[in-house]
């Protein structure tokens, strides 16, 4: 957890293969450690896991993505961009199921402790960048700061559903505070964006455990339903937010759904979509939102797979405790808003931190008490307690 909540995060902010090189480790570590633990089978866990909803989903997406390989232009790196997402994709599930059934508290608390380090770091990444401080270690590197931003906002809302399952609403505030400002110094728009529409989610989820999550979800999955007719929506927000690129990338991929038919069901092929905005098929951005490359990688199969998947997701989330449930919802905020703005990509890293922001989400979630204990008398029982 140390590795995963703590390391990854942080290191986003200094090294490109960070969250490539943490995640495996830190979910191979987990794995390890339930099959020798004896009190935690590992067959037993494995079963449950593989009965889940959310595993039979993410398996129809792999062996669908695997298809698209048969017709892509480009059938040599859309095999290995097809692995490298299997391969990410299984060791994820290997440590999320591996989470052990009770989580230990001191375990956990590595998350919260990761997200406002985190926070400390992109301050002082900002800081370096405007000239302010010169410190050697520091990156300056643009794309760093990006993939760091990416990576804090998506661990802020596991870290905030910790702390607020643990009573401790004064740091969870404090955390929520210090990551709206250091996305705020980072000085990137879309993250901005991303930061308080999952704070947003996270409170709207928090404040009605019931009707929250469902509306979230409902709305999370339509917009991915839904991409390839947003362009006349997303136009004027994408123009008004600075975002004239993704305005013009939408309407690249709704004129290439309306011209390609059948393509639109069945994608061009996993990693495509890069190949395609060189090629001048696609306007040019660099690198094209997740959203549009699984509509025209994957096509209507892959979408609906993807709505699946937060659906389930949010049926998982009712059956949990008001502040993990609140934590799983602004983490699926996250990463939709994410896919739209162009914060994340089909690339290791992305995927390698939603992995291991996933598998954050499996541990709080079995770190909850599960009976209400009484509270300790230091000194005796009070009069007239019996």
């Amino acid at each position: 957890m140390a590795l995963i909540g703590v390391a990854l995060p942080c290191a986003a902010f200094y090294s490109r293969r960070a969250a490539i090189l943490l995640m495996p480790l830190g979910a191979i570590l987990i794995f390890m450690g339930t099959v020798i633990d004896p009190a935690e089978p590992i067959g037993a866990r494995l079963r449950q896991f593989v009965r889940s909803s959310g595993f039979w989903i993410t398996a129809g997406l792999m062996v669908w993505a695997g298809a698209t390989v048969a017709w892509s232009p480009f059938p040599m790196p859309s095999a290995e961009r097809f692995y490298n997402t299997l391969g990410v994709a299984a060791v994820a599930a290997a440590g999320a199921a591996a989470i052990p059934a009770r989580m230990r508290a001191p375990a956990l608390y590595f998350l919260p402790i990761g997200a406002f380090a985190a926070v400390i770091a992109a301050c002082l990444v900002a800081l370096q960048a405007r000239g302010v401080i010169d410190v050697a270690i520091l990156s300056t590197e643009p794309v760093l700061a990006e993939r760091g931003g990416a990576a804090l906002a998506l661990f802020t809302p596991v870290a905030l559903g910790w702390l607020l399952s643990r009573g401790r609403a004064p740091e969870a505030a404090a955390l929520a505070i210090g990551f709206i400002c250091a996305t705020f110094v980072l000085g990137d728009a879309p993250s901005l964006l991303v930061a308080v529409i999952t704070l947003a989610a996270f409170v709207a989820a928090r404040i009605a455990p019931r009707s929250g999550p469902l509306l979230l979800g409902a709305v999370a999955a339509a917009l991915v339903l839904a991409a390839p007719v947003l362009p006349v929506l997303l136009d004027p927000i994408a123009r008004g937010a600075g975002l004239p690129d993704l305005a013009e990338l939408f309407r690249g991929l709704a004129a290439s759904a309306q011209q390609e038919g059948t393509r639109l069901l069945t994608g061009h092929g996993i990693e495509t979509t890069a190949r395609a905005v060189t090629a001048g098929i696609l306007p040019r951005i660099d690198p094209p939102p997740l959203i549009v490359a699984l509509w025209y990688d994957l096509g209507l199969m892959g979408a609906i797979a993807i709505a699946a998947l937060i659906v389930s997701r949010t049926r998982r989330a009712l059956d949990l405790s008001p502040d993990v449930a609140a934590a799983e919802m602004a983490l699926i905020c996250c990463a939709v808003a994410q896919m739209f703005v162009g914060v994340a990509a089909l690339q290791a890293w992305w995927m390698s931190s939603m992995a291991a922001a996933a598998i954050a989400v499996q541990a709080i979630a079995h770190g909850q008490f599960r009976t209400r204990r009484p509270r300790a008398r230091l000194f005796g029982q009070r009069a007239g307690e019996v």
